[in-house]
């Protein structure tokens, strides 16, 4: 028995060891680069899906991905290069067996309701009333009369009436933008 277990202890700790395995158990923090390498290919798609958008074809990107793969760090590096673009950042967080369906939702909206941006103004009654069942700084938010199926149906359609005032709103910055120059 001792020989037995004294030859699988250097396979198991070469496998330990080994990335490609898929165990990276031993990495005990986050390693952090100043270097910016291997995403130029994903970069660029977050320019060109820019430079769509800021001619008219609408865009909604999402960027997925395990923790850790630089998800952040791309958008961080994307956003010097996108002149001024508005980036809604949500992230999801795990909580154990606790489920936050709407926790990126929530994150990507709140920087909007906490600085008080003029476009919330704009809303209809109605969204204002269903977003604020997740965000209630908005106000009073929507009887309870419209839950499940139908309560969130009518959350996403105000959700679509947000985003779509946001990209009327830098579309006209933008158009005026361009008259101004």
């Amino acid at each position: 028995p001792g020989s037995e277990t004294s030859a699988a202890r250097p396979q198991f700790t070469a496998s330990l060891l080994d990335v490609s395995a898929g165990n990276t158990s031993y990495v005990r923090g986050r390693l952090t680069s100043t270097r910016f390498v291997g995403r130029q290919s994903q970069l660029a798609e977050l320019e060109l899906a820019y430079r769509e958008a800021r001619d008219g074809s609408p865009r909604l990107l999402l960027i997925a991905g395990d923790s850790g793969v630089g998800k952040t760090r791309l958008l961080t590096e994307a956003r010097s290069s996108l002149d001024g673009a508005r980036l809604l950042l949500g992230q999801c967080v795990e909580q154990g067996e606790l489920e936050l369906p709407y926790a990126p939702l929530l994150g990507a909206l709140r920087p909007l309701v906490r600085d008080q941006d003029p476009v919330l103004a704009e809303l209809s009654p109605g969204s204002r009333a269903h977003l604020a069942t997740l965000l209630p700084s908005l106000g009073s938010a929507a009887p309870a009369d419209g839950s499940g199926a139908d309560g969130q149906m009518r959350l996403f359609e105000s959700v679509l009436e947000l985003l779509h005032l946001l990209s009327s709103r830098r579309s006209e910055e933008h158009t005026s933008e361009l008259q101004s120059h």
